[in-house]
């Protein structure tokens, strides 16, 4: 697998389980801390087959996101969605849930999204997917 990103975050492809892996490491102070956010996640999604999935995990994220960090994460879904994305779980403190979970309804991904409280039932979703 790439990996792909910063201190930040980390974007990987597995090609065997035809799935997006979204890591974020802590608390992202704004979008000029990822700038190459977009960009990795188009990177990601483009090495995989239609009908992918995304695991996105936020379990060390401190609070809300950003507002503008929340509008890249709703571009990255928009794109994720129009690019051959079929199911995608997230795992995150049940605050992040609820924010992406809203934002999630402009990007078109909420009918997908599915929020998990560990990594292990999030990626059991995903292989039934």
């Amino acid at each position: 697998m790439v990996k792909r990103g910063n201190e930040y975050y980390t974007w990987e492809a597995s090609l065997e389980k035809n799935r997006a892996y979204l890591t974020c490491m802590g608390s992202v102070p704004s979008v000029d801390a990822i700038p190459n956010f977009e960009s990795d996640c188009k990177k990601t999604a483009n090495e995989l087959k239609t009908g992918w999935s995304v695991l996105g995990n936020f379990l060390n994220q401190e609070g809300k996101l950003p507002p503008d960090v929340e509008k890249i994460h709703s571009k990255a879904q928009q794109y994720c969605m129009t690019h051959g994305c079929i199911a995608a779980a997230q795992v995150a403190p049940i605050e992040v849930i609820v924010q992406i979970n809203k934002f999630s309804k402009e990007s078109g991904m909420k009918e997908v999204l599915k929020g998990f409280h560990t990594v292990n039932a999030a990626e059991s979703w995903l292989d039934t997917k």
